[in-house]
């Protein structure tokens, strides 16, 4: 946002009639260290009991930002996130309408990876960049739970879209380059919610003067998901260290 500030100011200076759109493009992607923990299905069965354990999730994103007040930001980040465990059951696990019982082997598979889709509007920036709007999160996954030894399975469909409140907070660090910022994204309907929010330190570097820069960034992310529906019931939390690289044009 401050390279258009300059290149606003650069181009209100100049006697040429051209004007070029004051547009940034973010290209980012990353890794997230992410560990589920806390309990799924209706007999509160901890996913570390059904050995769903840490996994190196993998996340991309495209951002388009303007100078027009009225219209919305927009930025595009999908995340891959998909858990799959095999274990034998030293306690019954119930998914939907199915029971495992103790002593089964059983292969579980929780995919909670998802696209969102986010429309923001960035306040009038002065030493703190602050960007609220509305994040559109569809889920395109499943759970699921496989035993052979049993001839058994079942799988519930994780496919929704939701529409959750999204807010964004960055301060540069002035002459250092460095840069601080928490992210938030939240719904909560009925005994449902979703939480999901991150906190990081980045440093930015300029690439092309005036032009382009490169953002290097480390955090922690959560994710918090309850869900109290007739086929499936989770109190999950998601969280760890990620790191990313961000291409700013």
């Amino acid at each position: 946002m401050t390279k258009k500030l300059l290149l606003a100011a650069l181009m209100m200076g100049s006697s040429s009639a051209f004007a070029a759109p004051l547009i940034d493009l973010k290209i980012a992607a990353g890794v997230w260290q992410a560990t589920p923990s806390g309990p799924l299905g209706e007999t509160s069965t901890d996913v570390e009991d059904l050995a769903l354990e840490e996994e190196n999730s993998t996340f991309f994103s495209i951002a388009f930002e303007h100078p027009v007040p009225i219209l919305p930001n927009i930025k595009l980040k999908r995340t891959e996130l998909d858990y799959e465990g095999d274990t034998v059951l030293s306690e019954t696990f119930t998914l939907d309408d199915a029971t495992f019982t103790v002593n089964t082997d059983v292969l579980t598979d929780v995919d909670l990876s998802h696209t969102d889709v986010t429309l923001y509007w960035g306040l009038p920036e002065l030493i703190i960049d602050v960007d609220l709007g509305l994040n559109i999160r569809s889920f395109s996954g499943e759970a699921s739970v496989v035993s052979e030894q049993a001839n058994q399975s079942e799988t519930v469909d994780l496919d929704v879209t939701l529409p959750m409140l999204f807010a964004d907070v960055r301060i540069d660090l002035p002459l250092t380059g460095f840069y601080v910022g928490a992210e938030g994204n939240a719904l909560s309907v009925g005994d449902s919610s979703l939480i999901d929010y991150n906190a990081r330190i980045g440093y930015s570097t300029d690439v092309i003067p005036f032009l382009a820069d490169l953002d290097f960034e480390i955090g922690f992310r959560s994710f918090e998901l309850e869900l109290d529906e007739d086929d499936i019931q989770a109190d999950i939390t998601i969280d760890g260290p990620y790191a990313q690289i961000m291409l700013v044009f």
